[in-house]
């Protein structure tokens, strides 16, 4: 069996594994009044709104297999593409969002891209962490 990228029961009976670690939470951030449903896969995919997300690793290898750290980025790039689906309608929303979340509570990994579309437009979103953890480099 490979790892799974989530262990969190309460999140749906798909992320329980009971013989495995549960996944540590890395940070929250204050919960929206409401949430669209969507559809879930490594990367969110789709929600109900109609908004859609696409994914390309662009590996920046300087900051590649580097420890998270307290006080550092809590965003990966397919958790800020989940928040976004449930909380926006559009893809330019969901931008603004997703580059308000790297500015606010940090970004780590490897750098991304997101493409998001929706029925009337679409974007190319890339994000790249930095050092520090605090904060990252975007631009859409």
């Amino acid at each position: 069996m490979s790892t799974p990228r989530l262990n969190a029961p309460e999140r749906a009976p798909g992320y329980d594994y009971p013989k495995l670690p549960k996944t540590l939470p890395l940070g929250q951030i204050p919960q929206a009044a409401h949430t669209y449903a969507y559809i879930d896969s490594d990367y969110a995919v789709m929600s109900e709104q109609g908004l859609m997300f696409g994914e390309c690793t662009d590996n920046s290898l300087w900051l590649e297999n580097r420890p998270v750290k307290a006080g550092g980025g809590i965003f990966y790039s397919s958790e800020l593409a989940r928040v976004a689906l449930e909380r926006c309608r559009t893809a330019r929303e969901a931008v603004q969002l997703m580059g308000k979340l790297i500015d606010t509570y940090g970004l780590y990994g490897t750098g991304e891209t997101l493409m998001v579309a929706d029925q009337h437009e679409g974007w190319v979103f890339e994000m790249q962490p930095v050092p520090t953890g605090i904060g990252g480099l975007w631009i859409a």
